[in-house]
């Protein structure tokens, strides 16, 4: 399964780091902010990208893409 991960304004994320606990693999988006990951059940994956808040979301099994969208985060000095 292909996970895109995208900002705010829809623009993929490069970089973005892709984790699968359950398995214990990571992988990284690429330019279009694609990773592709393999699981043969319904799993939970982490997505983290400096500037943003975590993602922890659960993926289906059946499909062949799933969208990812980072918030940025918010400085603690601005709560």
């Amino acid at each position: 399964m292909k996970i895109k991960v995208l900002d705010e304004n829809n623009e993929p994320v490069t970089g973005a780091k892709v984790i699968l606990p359950s398995v214990e693999l990571s992988s990284f988006t690429n330019f279009d902010g694609e990773s592709e990951i393999s699981a043969e059940y319904e799993t939970k994956v982490t997505v983290e990208y400096v500037g943003y808040e975590p993602q922890e979301v659960e993926i289906p099994v059946h499909g062949d893409e799933f969208v990812i969208v980072l918030r940025k985060r918010v400085p603690s000095h601005a709560l």
